[in-house]
């Protein structure tokens, strides 16, 4: 049987690997938004909230890892209500980010669609 020890060493590292990924893609959010911010508005918008969106999920899970941390130290009953709180609150906001991002890359899809289209019939225009 799994100790409750192994356990809290399990829950603590893969919060802290998520946390450190996290920054890891946010980094590589910004690198790809500087190399678009300059091109269409959508494609930036949505970059920006996806970075946002990350920003959010990452904080949210340090959140829970500091609850895990204090997890069996005489601070947590003092700390695990307002981690607990921050997790719910920074993760409902990155669902919350990420829907409207989704919302501009469909928007970015469908201007594409239409250059596509546009350009295909010209193409076929010049065959004939």
């Amino acid at each position: 049987m799994i100790s409750e020890q192994t356990i809290y060493l399990m829950s603590t590292s893969s919060s802290a690997i998520a946390a450190i990924i996290g920054l890891i893609s946010i980094y590589f959010y910004i690198r790809a938004y500087n190399s678009v911010k300059n091109s269409s508005g959508t494609l930036s918008h949505a970059m920006r909230l996806s970075i946002l969106g990350s920003i959010s999920l990452v904080l949210g899970v340090s959140a829970m890892l500091v609850y895990h941390l204090f997890e069996f130290t005489p601070h947590h009953a003092t700390v695990s209500a307002p981690a607990d709180l921050t997790w719910y609150i920074f993760m409902f906001v990155a669902i919350i980010l990420f829907c409207f991002e989704s919302l501009n890359l469909i928007k970015f899809n469908q201007f594409l669609a239409g250059i596509d289209k546009t350009l295909s019939k010209r193409f076929k225009a010049k065959r004939k």
